[in-house]
């Protein structure tokens, strides 16, 4: 994994899935789906509401490669997206 604030560029296939089950900031976050060997690595787009996430929502399936960087949270910040 890459060095926090280091700009990096992940590919896969962003995905929405159910985070901080049985609590109560449950909800359906994006995630980026690299293969079986990695977790899906969760991501927010760089200025959008981490509780909507609607800035990601048009690529919910597809294959994209990301840039950006890991916060302190291990949450990767997306600065750009391009579809693959």
């Amino acid at each position: 994994m890459a060095e926090e604030n280091q700009k990096v560029s992940l590919s896969g296939t962003v995905v929405f899935l159910c985070a901080n089950k049985g609590s109560k900031s449950e909800a359906l976050m994006p995630f980026l789906y690299q293969g079986r060997a990695l977790p899906p690595q969760k991501i927010l787009l760089k200025g959008d509401n981490p509780f909507e996430n609607k800035g990601l929502c048009a690529y919910d399936g597809a294959r994209v490669e990301l840039v950006g960087a890991i916060a302190p949270s291990g949450t990767f910040v997306v600065e750009q997206v391009t579809s693959l």
